[in-house]
């Protein structure tokens, strides 16, 4: 009878055990569900903030940005005004320099065009009176050659 006592104690116990372990299980699945539910709820919770902290970053990189390209703006304009006084400075200095050096060049050249032009013009002057004294040289050398044989007939027929 021990034996039975001891099988049947075993029994119960063991169906105590099982009871137990069920409800253990039992319990468990349920905190596990709950903690996966905290959990996700946490998840949520932190993609909700990361998004927040997002938007705020990217504004604050906006902003940031939009600083620098003010600021390049204002030096990109303050570099163009140097460069427009560079270029209007080395503009006076070549228009000083074209006005002192090249115009004075210039019009010594341009003297001197005007004087070979008178030159040339007087040579083309020249050129006529010399063609008409060729001219008359041809005439008088004509009329030597005529007055010569007159002289030569006259001095055959005196003579």
């Amino acid at each position: 009878m021990d034996r039975e006592l001891l099988q049947a104690i075993s029994q119960i116990m063991d169906e105590k055990l099982v009871a137990s372990e069920n409800r253990i299980l039992h319990r468990m699945d349920a905190q596990k569900e709950e903690l996966i539910q905290r959990m996700d709820a946490q998840k949520e919770e932190l993609i909700q903030r990361m998004d927040a902290q997002k938007g705020e970053l990217i504004q604050r990189m906006d902003e940031k940005l939009a600083a620098t390209e003010e600021k390049l703006i204002q030096r990109m304009d303050a570099q163009k005004e140097e460069l427009r006084a560079e270029i209007s400075s080395t503009e006076s200095r070549i228009m000083t320099y074209i006005e002192n050096r090249v115009e004075s060049k210039i019009r010594v050249l341009a003297d001197g065009y005007q004087a070979l032009s008178e030159k040339l013009s007087r040579i083309d002057d020249m050129a006529q009176d010399i063609d008409e004294i060729k001219g008359s040289m041809a005439a008088l050398e004509a009329a030597i050659v005529v007055n010569r044989n007159n002289i030569i007939s006259l001095q055959q027929a005196q003579g």
